[in-house]
């Protein structure tokens, strides 16, 4: 949960966080550190993802440009690949 509080240190708590409810989200971990946090949960409605159009935009973005791009053999280097786009995309990549 520490890159939760990092992304947070700049703009404070939030009230509440948007995600969606799928099978790969971590819910039981996530909502448990979610209410100690005094943090809401919102999730998106399955079967409507443009209520959440950042994201999918991004995992449209991390796709084409990240994985798609490359064979990730193992997990250390899928971490490398990863580390070096977020880089990328948060400090040299233009947003439109």
């Amino acid at each position: 949960m520490a890159k939760l509080w990092q992304s947070m240190a700049p703009y404070g708590v939030p009230e509440h966080i948007r995600s969606d409810n799928g099978s790969e989200f971590v819910a039981q971990k996530i909502q448990q550190w979610l209410r100690e946090h005094q943090i809401k949960a919102l999730y998106v409605d399955p079967g409507i993802p443009w209520q959440n159009g950042y994201i999918e935009s991004f995992h449209s973005r991390f796709r084409d440009e990240c994985l798609n791009r490359v064979w990730l053999l193992n997990l250390r280097l899928a971490r490398v690949v990863i580390e070096d786009w977020i880089q990328h995309y948060n400090t040299e990549r233009p947003h439109g």
